[in-house]
């Protein structure tokens, strides 16, 4: 077993509204599972190499009380950041989308065939509560070599297609801090191409590849990221 993949769907013509189809959102909750293994191996035995899969899908927010602010961000390699400092508008717009998709309940999202819709509203809305009131974004359609995100004028939403994805690594919070006004998130970045199984079929995680450290300072609407830097 290598990590995870993200599997994302060519957009399809869009006509009427069809059934939700489970497979559609297996992306998400994959990411949500290996979130949740490693924490909870972390924790509970450090020692321990075995990932063990939990019984029942658990919501990612389950996770721990940060992993929100810290899995968008490593599924997309942002890691370098520091607040007021001019910020790519990709990245903010992937960040976002990664983090209605890793926190909410999607199925509100769900269109036609399966395909998500998400309203650009939305979207901003997440890159404030990741970033700071002072971030905005300009709507634009992000195309990329692993997977793309269409922006829609005429909707003013965002559409989730999906092609093959397999994020470089899969994260793991370590250890956070609180300081005063500020908590300090230590995550380990493990390469999700060096997951393996053993001869019993057990999923072995690989040491964590880098380290990041993320500041969350803590304002009046809750916490924003302060800076981002690699360990």
């Amino acid at each position: 077993m290598k990590g995870f993949t993200i599997v994302l769907r060519k957009r399809r013509k869009r006509h009427k509204k069809t059934k939700l189809k489970f497979i559609y959102f297996v992306p998400v909750i994959i990411v949500v599972l290996f979130t949740l293994f490693l924490t909870l191996v972390n924790k509970e035995n450090k020692a321990e190499n075995y990932i063990k899969l939990p019984e029942e899908i658990i919501n990612f927010r389950s996770a721990d009380d940060y992993a929100e602010y810290y899995l968008p961000i490593v599924v997309n390699n942002f890691f370098s950041y520091k607040k007021g400092q001019k910020t790519d508008n990709e990245n903010l717009i992937r960040i976002a989308v990664w983090t209605v998709l890793c926190s909410e309940d999607t199925t509100k999202y769900e269109a036609f065939d399966g395909e998500l819709v998400i309203p650009s509203d939305v979207v901003a809305e997440k890159a404030k509560q990741l970033f700071s009131s002072d971030i905005t974004i300009t709507d634009e359609t992000i195309n990329g070599e692993k997977y793309s995100i269409i922006f829609d004028k005429d909707t003013e939403s965002y559409f989730i297609p999906t092609i093959g994805f397999t994020p470089e690594y899969t994260p793991i919070l370590e250890s956070s801090e609180v300081k005063k006004d500020k908590t300090i998130l230590t995550v380990g970045c493990l390469k999700s191409e060096n997951y393996k199984q053993d001869s019993l079929g057990n999923t072995v995680a690989p040491e964590a590849e880098k380290r990041i450290i993320i500041t969350l300072e803590k304002g009046t609407e809750g916490y924003h990221i302060e800076e981002i830097s690699e360990e």
